[in-house]
């Protein structure tokens, strides 16, 4: 029993949407030209949790991990400022999408689709939102990671805080030519969680020490030649 009393369990909740236009950057505007693993996006939460709690990775277990989108209908152009996606009926494009959803489960995260219907009421940061609270509530995780960027998630944050959880938020700024992205949570004083500015992150990986915690974020030959996220280009309005 003492043995699972080490164990710190973590939460990780993603925003498809935030994470797809951060890997359509670095894949399209960087220097890099790939794309974000979301497998790296775990074990980059458990080494860098290891690292700042000295604990052994082995300590460390993902035991709630989450990812939501909104599904938009062909011919829809926007919902109410939330996530707008280009719609394609070829079968090829599905077959990814599919092939993504079966490695987002081998990972162990449970996939949200919210409809555009239901968007009309409650919006993606709303369904992850009421989701990670209940779960913390329900105390299935100890610490918490969010792929966040909308103002909606500041009452997230602060009941998190309250209930004494401690909230990381992976924090990317993206600007380039096709879209830019900033987050808003990041700016809000008097905010009681960790914010991890990812850009400064990635961009000054020089050390030994961090330098193979922030390449594994990313996909290379090593981890094959299927995407890790995917692949359709969309536009983020609002």
């Amino acid at each position: 029993m003492a043995e699972f009393s080490n164990i710190l369990r973590v939460g990780i909740y993603l925003d498809g949407g935030y994470l797809q236009a951060i890997s359509n950057y670095y894949y399209y505007e960087t220097s890099r030209h790939t794309r974000i693993r979301v497998a790296g996006i775990q074990e980059y939460c458990r080494a860098y949790l290891s690292r700042e709690y000295g604990r052994p990775p082995s300590q460390i277990a993902i035991t709630e991990a989450h990812w939501y989108k909104v599904r938009m209908d062909k011919g829809r152009d926007k919902d109410r400022g939330r996530l707008r996606g280009v719609a394609s009926n070829d079968s090829e494009q599905i077959q990814k999408e599919r092939a993504f959803e079966n490695h987002l489960i081998r990972l162990g995260y449970r996939i949200h689709y919210i409809g555009p219907y239901q968007a009309e009421a409650y919006t993606c940061a709303t369904h992850l939102a009421m989701d990670c609270y209940d779960h913390a509530q329900l105390r299935r995780f100890d610490v918490c990671f969010l792929l966040v960027y909308r103002i909606e998630m500041l009452p997230l944050l602060n009941r998190l805080v309250a209930l004494g959880i401690p909230v990381y938020v992976l924090v990317w700024n993206i600007s380039s030519a096709s879209f830019s992205l900033h987050n808003s949570l990041a700016l809000v004083p008097q905010v009681d969680a960790h914010f991890l500015p990812m850009n400064d992150i990635v961009d000054g990986a020089d050390s030994d020490e961090m330098t193979p915690m922030v390449d594994g974020l990313f996909l290379s030959s090593e981890y094959g030649d299927h995407s890790d996220t995917p692949t359709q280009n969309f536009v983020l309005a609002g």
